[in-house]
């Protein structure tokens, strides 16, 4: 059996239809899904409250499941939530004099803010940045002489600060909450 190319052009066009339809239906529902259960839930209640019935039985989308509900709290250092705001993360961030201004400000602004005690390491002091001038010379040769001056600096003033030690360099972006929320269910007893 051979196709015309007008045939080939006509099924591929039915398919790339199909296919989009398909993807269309599938993200409705997935969308419609997450706007019922995470975002409109308090404004689908009151509804149902209003109409007197049950929003179980009225809304197709919504489907309860059994998940506790917290109230997010925004605080200076981060979200915290009632079930992991016992663990606490002491950030070593590694950094340079070039890259303070662009790289570590940036940290310090965004992720640097959700860890519990953040610690910028600098190869020597900045007066206009937060960072712990360890007067080691700057450059790959250097960067285990650095590591190790920042650690032991770490354990003679904040060993206690902190059930977990994440190190990270200027150019990392890390999600906190997601890292306390896994290390929320780990015992700091025990090697990981």
């Amino acid at each position: 059996m051979n196709l015309s190319s007008t045939s080939k052009l006509s099924t591929f066009a039915w398919g790339m239809a199909l296919g989009v339809l398909t993807m269309f239906i599938f993200e409705h529902y997935n969308y419609m899904q997450f706007m019922h259960e995470y975002i409109a839930t308090e404004y689908t209640e009151k509804i149902a409250a209003q109409r007197n019935v049950s929003t179980y039985k009225t809304n197709a989308y919504y489907r309860p499941t059994e998940r506790k509900r917290y109230s997010i709290q925004r605080e200076e250092r981060g979200y915290l939530t009632p079930e992991v705001n016992g663990t606490r993360i002491l950030c070593w961030i590694m950094t340079s004099p070039d890259n303070i201004p662009k790289r570590a400000k940036s940290v310090k602004d965004t992720w640097g803010k959700r860890c519990d005690t953040p610690l910028f390491f600098n190869s020597k002091e900045d007066l206009n940045f937060p960072a712990i001038g360890l007067n080691v010379e700057e450059g790959p040769a250097n960067l285990y002489d650095k590591a190790r001056a920042s650690l032991e600096y770490i354990y003679n003033h904040h060993l206690n600060d902190a059930d977990w030690f994440f190190k990270a360099d200027d150019d990392t972006y890390a999600i906190i909450e997601n890292l306390r929320s896994y290390l929320s269910k780990l015992n700091t007893l025990e090697p990981h």
